[in-house]
């Protein structure tokens, strides 16, 4: 959505033109970008050199009405280096479906 959302890379690789186009999609699409929380990069290169925001999560105000509260945490990339979890601190799931027992 914007230059800042990458750090280490070519200045020649962040095409502003791309940019404006993907926002012009969101905006078209009427999508908004909820908040993050935690890691502000959710893509590391390896060497740790490079960062990127690579993973959003875009809602509809249909969305936002029902939970207007929802933010998109950022894991740590232990996994994956692509988790984000989304939230909503009104809305009670209830328990859990599933469980594990240590044997």
């Amino acid at each position: 959505m914007c230059a800042s959302e990458r750090e280490g890379v070519n200045n020649e690789t962040t095409n502003s033109t791309d940019i404006v186009r993907f926002n012009e999609f969101i905006e078209r699409c009427d999508l908004r970008d909820i908040p993050e929380v935690g890691r502000k990069f959710t893509w590391y290169r390896p060497n740790g050199k490079s960062r990127s925001r690579l993973d959003k999560v875009l809602v509809s105000d249909e969305w936002l009405t029902q939970w207007p509260d929802s933010k998109q945490f950022v894991q740590s990339r232990q996994v994956s280096d692509h988790t984000i979890i989304v939230k909503n601190s009104i809305k009670d799931w209830g328990q859990k479906p599933f469980q594990t027992f240590d044997v």
